[in-house]
């Protein structure tokens, strides 16, 4: 079947020449200046949409798929803004604060795992993951004190952070979740206070051996690069990756299975015997219930090949009254039902809310029309 809208480089060229013809009736010389205004226009969108074609399409057939982290705004390593600053003779102390360090995360992907019933879709690091990583890059480099990243470190709300990637895949968005927090206020003392958990979850044993691939390689090809702090710890409970003050596990999980809840407890556990911390500042410890702050869905909204309603009380049971979820969700179609629909229908019955974050407000060159973010919370939670 013929997709329902044609292609984006189409619809712009097609809305530059609808405006180039408007001008025919127009006089000579506010036809020129409609004219340049159009041509400039429509420029800036067809640049957009080279753009992004690049970034869809440079990559998807490639063994590894290389993707660029920016670190930046808390990021204060003296000694790697000094390389990246080297070129420049003077440079305030505002502009290292809010110099950008970046690193290269190389995915590796299986290209035949979906056509051989190995891997299923998991094996491939698809668009809606990369407009997911960069649309928390993007918070992550905001000021705003009510970005995720941001909220953990004010003085008022000083604690650890815990975040689920359900449905997880290569495992990019838990490793680009692990630098971008284990990064925050890596030069003060107290910045173990800070630890977070990530905890990189799929339902099928291959793809969790994946994400365990990439997340040891990850680990290893940061360290020697001095960026960031990175090791392995194996410690009675399991094997966690930590990259800077951010610990990662790798596991199945089969969604709404009732297991998740416990990675918190176990988790914290080990920060009081590996790190000698004897007390938690954390309501949810009081209350023995084990929420997460953060969950990650990245393009798993596909009932073709997943039910919904399984994804839908697996973020019913890791969601407290504080925790918000991210999901990308890229538009394709099924004749039975629309996806969108449904799932918002689903999550409005589990008493949850489900927001479209507008593409302004997403990363300016990562956002395209086919690929929604949703931002999940509990009703009557204030934003």
């Amino acid at each position: 079947m013929l997709p329902s809208q044609p292609h984006p480089a189409v619809r712009a060229t097609d809305a530059l020449q609808k405006d180039l013809r408007s001008n025919k009736h127009i006089e000579s010389s506010d036809r020129q200046s409609n004219c340049n205004n159009s041509i400039k226009k429509q420029s800036s969108a067809l640049q957009k949409v080279s753009q992004t074609l690049g970034w869809r399409n440079r990559y998807s057939q490639s063994d590894y798929y290389p993707i660029e982290i920016q670190l930046g705004r808390f990021f204060k390593n003296d000694n790697v803004i000094a390389k990246a600053t080297e070129s420049k003779e003077d440079i305030s102390a505002e502009e290292k604060n809010n110099e950008l360090t970046t690193t290269i995360l190389r995915i590796k992907q299986v290209q035949r795992g979906e056509i051989e019933n190995t891997y299923g879709t998991g094996a491939t690091v698809w668009p809606a993951s990369v407009v997911l990583v960069k649309y928390l890059e993007h918070l992550q480099q905001q000021s705003n004190q009510d970005s995720i990243w941001n909220k953990r470190t004010c003085n008022q709300n000083r604690r650890r952070m815990t975040i689920a990637d359900l449905g997880a895949g290569t495992g990019v968005t838990s490793i680009a979740a692990a630098l971008y927090l284990g990064m925050d206020d890596r030069h003060e003392e107290n910045a173990k206070d800070l630890e977070s958990l990530i905890v990189c979850t799929d339902g099928v044993d291959s793809v969790v051996g994946l994400a365990r691939e990439n997340i040891e390689n990850a680990v290893n090809e940061l360290k020697p690069n001095n960026i960031i702090k990175t090791q392995i710890i194996d410690s009675v409970h399991d094997k966690l990756y930590q990259i800077g003050q951010s610990h990662m596990k790798i596991r199945k999980y089969l969604w709404g299975d009732g297991t998740m809840s416990k990675e918190i407890k176990s988790w914290k556990e080990m920060l009081k015997n590996y790190r000698n911390i004897d007390e938690y500042d954390d309501d949810e410890e009081e209350n023995n219930n084990a929420f997460y702050d953060v969950i990650l869905v990245s393009d798993c909204v596909l009932p073709k090949l997943y039910p919904i309603a399984p994804l839908v009380d697996a973020i019913d049971e890791l969601a407290g009254p504080q925790t918000v979820a991210y999901i990308s969700y890229e538009y394709r179609y099924y004749p039975e039902y629309d996806p969108k629909e449904y799932f918002v229908n689903l999550a409005t019955q589990k008493g949850l809310i489900v927001k479209t974050v507008p593409l302004t407000m997403q990363h300016p060159i990562f956002a395209v029309d086919d690929i929604e973010i949703w931002e999940v919370r509990r009703k009557n939670v204030g934003v």
